[in-house]
């Protein structure tokens, strides 16, 4: 019963979040003003996850009183009713930023010139090992070039990481902040993700999208991963 409880709302999740994925791309998205997908997915995602652990902790409670009444231990209730109510799915953690060559390496790199405004591109996106088994973790490694017209702006960068399988969202995190200082340079980010036991083989994308909070630039590159 609560491993029904427990799938049932992973299913719930899952499809709270692919509901809000656009059938258009990223770019287009951006065109129109509109958010894009992967941002709204997250968007939509921490509203049900608020939703998924608010239950969790009703359905602790509600385990500790039953306990309680029978005469059992308050503790083990709880943690079976917060059993009931958890959600298990992929963890993407926290991105570690650095910066790998200064703005001058930057320009001369990518043949900048000021007239172009600001300038992100992704120059490399890697997935350490590309193929994982249930339940293992792969590193997401991400190089990127960011120019400012301006050698003296700090430059900030908002990152956000989805995986997809079957064309559909199925997990998402961020933003996470990063400032490229003196105008710009080359980055690299990694962060480590962790695909979960129950995961179905096959072959899902992983993403990777950098903006600008105040929408002066914008990039997104992706890779493919095999499960199984």
């Amino acid at each position: 019963m609560k491993r029904a409880l427990t799938l049932l709302l992973i299913c719930n999740l899952l499809a709270a979040g692919c509901a809000t994925t656009a059938p258009s791309g990223g770019a287009k998205a951006a065109a129109s003003g509109r958010p894009h997908p992967l941002k709204s997915w997250i968007a939509e995602y921490h509203r049900a996850r608020r939703g998924a652990v608010l239950g969790a902790l009703l359905g602790a409670a509600a385990g500790a009183a039953v306990a309680s009444a029978a005469g059992g231990r308050a503790w083990q209730g709880a943690a079976a009713g917060a059993l009931a109510g958890g959600v298990i799915g992929f963890l993407i953690g926290h991105g570690q930023d650095r910066v790998h060559a200064g703005r001058d390496a930057a320009v001369r790199a990518a043949g900048y010139d000021p007239a172009q405004g600001y300038l992100l591109r992704i120059d490399q996106v890697r997935f350490e090992p590309q193929r994982v088994p249930p339940g293992g973790t792969a590193t997401l490694f991400v190089r990127y070039t960011l120019i400012g017209p301006d050698p003296a702006e700090n430059l900030v960068v908002h990152s956000f990481k989805g995986i997809k399988y079957d064309s559909k969202i199925v997990m998402g995190e961020g933003p996470s902040t990063f400032v490229v200082g003196h105008g710009g340079g080359v980055v690299d980010t990694s962060a480590r993700i962790t695909i979960p036991a129950q995961a179905p083989a096959g072959t899902y994308t992983v993403e990777e999208l950098l903006d600008d909070p105040r929408g002066r630039f914008q990039a997104e590159g992706s890779i493919a991963a095999y499960v199984g």
